[in-house]
Parts: C-alpha cells; structure tokens; sequence
C-alpha cells in the first residue's frame, strides 16, 4: 500500500475528500480498515499508526453536546452538519474493536462498546434493523440501508472474537435474520450493490464464525442472480441501475471474492 498516494487528502489524523476539503468520518473508517488489513499482511507499523489515528479523531467526532438523543459518530466535518450515522458509528466500533483485539488496550473496547449502545438506543428500528441517521433537529432518517445492518454484523463479530462475548453473536445472529428478511426481493431491484456486497461480505464473516450455511447461500443467490440477470456477456461488465459504474465492477470483485474465500 502506498500511502504517499494518499498524502495530499491528508488532513491531520484523517482524510479529507477532496484535497482540502470537508473530512467523512465513514471514509476514513474504511480506509483505516484497508490499513489494519495490510497490517496485517505485511507488518506495517506506519498503517496501523495510521489506524490509530483514524479512530482518536473518530472518537473526536462523538457527539455527546448533541440535546437529541446524545452521543453518536457525526458523518462529517462539514459546516452545518449535524447528522450522526449509523455507518459511521458501526464502523467506529469495528474499528474500535479490531485495534483493541492487537493492542488489548480497553479503551478501545469500552468506545467500542459504547457506540453499539448508542446505535441500539437511537437508530434501532422496531423490525430489528438500523435507520440510516439522526439529525441535529432530532428527526430520524429512517432508510434502512442493507451496509448499516451489515456494519452492525461486523461489529458484534469483532466483539465475539475480540471479548468473547457470547451475546455477541447471538446479536449478530439476530440482525442478520431481520436483514435477510426485510431485502429478500429487493436485492437487485432496491438496493445499491455497493451497500449489498459490504451487507454479504460481512455476512459470510459471520457464516466462517457460526457456521450458518444459509447465510453462504444467501449470498451464492444474490451473486448467481446479479450475474445471469445484471452482466453483459459481451463485455463482461455489470449494469444495477442504469449505465454500468465503476462501484458496480468493484462491488462485484468485492462479492466474488469474499464466495470464494468462503466456498469449501
């Protein structure tokens, strides 16, 4: 990995999106992630460093100050912003707990805590899933996106294998049951295979975890079903919603990946 690449997006501990513009809190969860992997292949103390960093200002961006239901990752560093998301409070707490499973630090593992309790007490929906975010006004969004549920899962597995907490996974169990059952039909026509394949690469996380094979084959169905209906057999290119994007190919590599890691 090269993270001089990355250098002019540099802002501080975090990234920004642009150089010199506003920092997402989600993004750089994901890329703090992206460095705790490579960490993990190559031993790289300048990544998990980096990581490190990514979850102080993320931790930063907690907001207790908040009178609607305080506490809460906010989404981004921009002017006016006061929203708080669920994306970025699961993925706090992932990243929150992959760094604690390294160092057995238990700050990381009390933040981490703290941010799944945030997301049950603020965002949780009567069906069991996550809304997408409140705002400062304390008006909830309640999309319910399939990569917030699939967050969630991450979490609580991350949380059973770090603490071993045997809740846990009964919790990421349940989430995955409700998510399984709210999109089913909806995949392709609904939901963006972006926030599909991060929901089904977590999923089968779960599936290596408890042993579920439906969850495998939830995620087989979705894969042959993109790949007969949503592939050009010319190009080999994947169109979801209109045109084919770039974020269609990669959440397909993404996909296939992860089924064959997971395939016997």
């Amino acid at each position: 990995m090269r993270l001089r690449a990355l250098e002019p997006l540099r802002d501080g501990r975090v990234y920004a999106a642009s150089a010199g513009g506003d920092v997402y809190y989600d993004d750089n969860e994901w890329i703090a992630g992206d460095l705790l992997d490579w960490d993990a292949l190559h031993t790289s103390p300048a990544a998990r460093a980096r990581a490190v960093a990514i979850f102080a200002a993320v931790v930063d961006a907690w907001d207790d100050a908040n009178g609607a239901c305080p506490g809460g990752v906010e989404w981004t560093d921009a002017a006016g912003n006061d929203d708080r998301n669920a994306v970025t409070t699961a993925n706090g707490a992932v990243l929150g707990l992959r760094l604690y499973a390294l160092t057995e630090r238990p700050g990381y593992l009390v933040w981490s805590k703290r941010m799944l309790v945030w997301l049950d007490r603020c965002l949780l929906a009567p069906d069991g899933l996550y809304r997408d975010h409140i705002r400062g006004d304390g008006s909830v969004d309640a999309s319910e996106w399939s990569y917030n549920q699939g967050s969630a899962i991450a979490a609580y597995v991350e949380l059973y294998e770090s603490a071993g907490d045997p809740t846990a996974l009964a919790r990421a169990e349940q989430i995955a049951g409700a998510a399984l059952a709210h999109f089913q039909g909806r995949w392709l026509t609904a939901e963006p295979p972006e926030f599909a394949a991060i929901f089904f690469r977590n999923l089968l996380a779960l599936a290596a975890v408890d042993g579920r094979q439906t969850y495998v084959d939830a995620a087989e169905s979705y894969g042959a079903a993109a790949w007969v209906r949503l592939r050009d057999p010319r190009t080999g290119l994947f169109s979801f919603h209109g045109p084919a994007r770039l974020l269609d190919q990669a959440a397909a590599v993404q996909l296939y990946a992860a089924l064959a890691t997971a395939s016997p």
